[in-house]
């Protein structure tokens, strides 16, 4: 999904700096390929509807996802979530 996404995404980008002896092709495969793009979209959440996805693998554990969770918090995102689940030491006065 994200190749085809990129492509009409580039494509719908490009579309102005086309000569415009060719403007039209490229519009229509852009259209073209952001359809097909719609259709498998539907066909995938209708599939997904229907079917349960796979339960995961008994070697990745609840564990194992929120430790990459908590790290993508960290170091992608950097929003200070990681920080505020560490325990903090209490000062009593």
């Amino acid at each position: 999904m994200f190749v085809p996404v990129v492509i009409v995404g580039a494509l719908g980008l490009l579309h102005d700096s086309w000569p415009k002896q060719s403007q039209a092709f490229w519009i229509n495969i852009h259209a073209l390929i952001g359809i097909s793009l719609w259709l498998v979209l539907i066909a995938r959440v209708g599939y997904r509807l229907r079917h349960v996805p796979p339960a995961l693998p008994d070697e990745i554990g609840a564990f194992s996802l929120h430790a990459l969770a908590a790290l993508w918090h960290r170091l992608v995102l950097h929003d200070g979530v990681l920080a505020r689940m560490l325990p903090r030491a209490e000062t009593r006065p």
